[in-house]
C-alpha cells in the first residue's frame, strides 16, 4: 500500500510497527471458533496510503491467556536488563509440556507476553483455512524475538 506498489492487499495477520496483533475478520472468526481461550477484540480501521479507509474489517487481537512454561535448560534467551524475570530476547524457544495446560491452545509468554504460542492442533485449522499473513517458528527452531 504505496505509491511505488499501488496496489491494496491486506492479509489476514498484518504486521505494523506497535507490535500489535492485527487481525483480519476472518481470521478472528477462526480463532473464535477453534482457540478455546478468551481473546479481546477491539475494532481498528486500517488507513491506506492515499488516506482512504480499506475494505474489510480488521481488529487488535489480544489473547489473555498467560502460561509461564519456557523450559530454560533447552532455550537460549536473553533477560531483559530493564525488567528482571521478562525476556530481553528470545533466540531458540523449548516449552516445558508439562507446565501447559492441556486445553492450551494459544497462549501468551509469561517472559515475553508480545509472543504468542500457537499449538500444532490450532495451527492446522488455521493452515487449512489458506489464511495469509501467518508465520510460525517451531519449538528449537533459531529465531530472533526481541
Amino acid at each position: 500500500m504505496t505509491d511505488d506498489y499501488p496496489g491494496v492487499k491486506l492479509t489476514d495477520n498484518l504486521i505494523n510497527t506497535f507490535g500489535y496483533w492485527v487481525i483480519s475478520e476472518a481470521l478472528k472468526a477462526l480463532l473464535e471458533k477453534e482457540a478455546h481461550t478468551d481473546i479481546e477484540y477491539l475494532p481498528v480501521p486500517i488507513i491506506n496510503h492515499k488516506g482512504r479507509r480499506t475494505e474489510g474489517e480488521f481488529f487488535i487481537a489480544n489473547p489473555f491467556a498467560i502460561v509461564d512454561c519456557v523450559d530454560l535448560g533447552n532455550s537460549n534467551v536473553d533477560e531483559s536488563q530493564m525488567a528482571p524475570g521478562l525476556f530481553g530476547g528470545i533466540y531458540r524457544l523449548a516449552l516445558d509440556g508439562t507446565r501447559i495446560p492441556p486445553e492450551a491452545r494459544l497462549f501468551r509468554l509469561k517472559q515475553m507476553p508480545k509472543v504468542i504460542i500457537v499449538r500444532e492442533d490450532l495451527r492446522a485449522a488455521l493452515d487449512a483455512q489458506g489464511l495469509t499473513g501467518l508465520s510460525y517458528i517451531a519449538m528449537g527452531e533459531d529465531c530472533m524475538l526481541v
